[in-house]
């Protein structure tokens, strides 16, 4: 099963973290929708929500959307 790195944030460590990843695709979780284009842009295979990680409700809700659902799932399920 190909692994999916879930990434909280997407600046900093967070955006070297995703660059640093080679083992498959990257979900970006950020509440930085324009951060968020701009790393998965310069990305091969990533995806993003915006959702505020503090909010366990959003957090949720941006993982469990139909367009988010297929590439987050691996990790997702593993709670």
């Amino acid at each position: 099963m190909t692994q999916t790195l879930l990434i909280t944030g997407s600046t900093g460590i967070a955006a070297a973290t995703a660059a640093l990843w080679t083992s498959g695709p990257v979900f970006v979780v950020s509440n930085d929708r324009e951060a968020c284009e701009t790393l998965c842009a310069a990305l091969p295979d990533a995806a993003y929500a915006v959702a505020d990680v503090r909010d366990e409700t959003a957090v949720m809700s941006a993982v469990s959307t139909p367009s988010t659902y297929r590439t987050v799932w691996p990790v997702a399920k593993v709670r």
